[in-house]
């Protein structure tokens, strides 16, 4: 894992309803703080250190350039075949091991509003351009916005999420959560988790969402995309254009209602399927249990670069990529 020589720094960003800390490294999520339920919504690492031993869970992290798998860790772009690091059965996973999540950024705060900022060379992780990239974190009464900026002197491919990990109960299982997608159709994938030719409907199949659904009802239904996940870890195809709301999540146990705004057209969702026994450890110093959380990524579709059927990835020289999701959070 490559990381430049800096310090970890926290910020904190802070109204009457929400107390959100983050760190620099990988310009990460630690903690949303509901004040009036005395819940922290994410799920992740205690320590700032134990951030730094987290080389696969992605706690709270910036993901880039590439978020989501890339097939065999290479593309060919106007000609160009670019070959990236295959750390993921083969396939380039979130950028690479020293991708943006193992990363520090610079950051400052202002007001209901924080900075991250990275600069990411040429040939970085084998990606074409320098590319400078921004992401904001702005509070605002129950909600964060996370607004991404990026800029390249170079055409180059790129795709940016967040990769939080929720349980609005702040522990415990969130298989009873109740989630609603906005989408009719999955990309499907192989045992590599790499998409196949043809969408999937997802009517009459775990899949389907569209209805407010407790996650883990189906989740161990034998599904042969159920099976290739080890649960769900997969792309949603979104509903409509522009910035809209895609999904929501609740608690009937808490309370706790978290919405999901977004301009992408894709959204992961993950059921933390995978967990590490040893280090780093979770908030209350315990080891992580599988789908204590839920990840709603949202993205591109995986593997863009090589899938011209797919939503464009490509960001062109001395243009500008600007991209922004929601996090809007009410209770009961």
């Amino acid at each position: 894992m490559k990381t430049q020589d800096c310090k970890l720094e926290e910020y904190t960003l802070e109204n009457q309803y929400i107390k959100a800390e983050f760190i620099n490294y990988g310009a990460r999520i630690k903690r949303l703080f509901l004040k009036e339920k005395s819940i922290d919504v994410i799920y992740g690492c205690e320590s700032n250190e134990d951030f730094l031993l987290d080389q696969n869970a992605y706690f709270g992290a910036v993901v880039g350039r590439y978020a989501n798998r890339i097939a065999n860790g290479h593309f060919t772009l106007h000609g160009t075949t670019y070959q990236l690091p295959d750390n993921n059965n083969g396939n380039c996973l979130h950028g690479g091991p020293g991708g943006f999540s193992f990363r520090y950024f610079e950051g400052k705060a202002n007001g209901n509003t924080l900075c991250f900022q990275y600069f990411s060379a040429h040939g970085e992780e084998g990606f074409p351009g320098n590319l400078t990239f921004t992401v904001r974190y702005i509070l605002q009464d129950a909600s964060l916005f996370i607004e991404y900026q990026a800029h390249t002197d170079a055409d180059t491919v790129c795709n940016f999420t967040n990769h939080s990990y929720f349980n609005l109960n702040g522990s415990g299982t969130a298989m009873d959560h109740r989630l609603m997608i906005d989408a009719d159709f999955i990309t499907p994938v192989n045992s590599a988790l790499i998409p196949l030719a043809d969408p999937m409907d997802v009517s009459d199949t775990p899949f389907d969402f569209r209805k407010e659904t407790a996650i883990g009802q189906r989740i161990n239904q034998p599904h042969p995309q159920l099976a290739a996940g080890g649960g769900y870890d997969h792309n949603y195809i979104l509903n409509g254009v522009g910035y809209r709301k895609c999904a929501s999540l609740f608690s009937e146990q808490s309370g706790v209602r978290m919405d999901v705004f977004t301009d992408r057209p894709g959204l992961q969702l993950y059921t933390a399927n995978v967990t590490n026994n040893e280090k780093p450890f979770v908030k209350g110093g315990r080891r992580q249990t599988p789908r204590e959380a839920v990840c709603l990524e949202t993205q591109l579709f995986p593997d863009s670069p090589n899938r011209p059927d797919f939503p464009c990835c490509l960001l062109k020289a001395n243009e500008t990529l600007l991209s922004r999701t929601s996090y809007v959070f009410s209770w009961q």
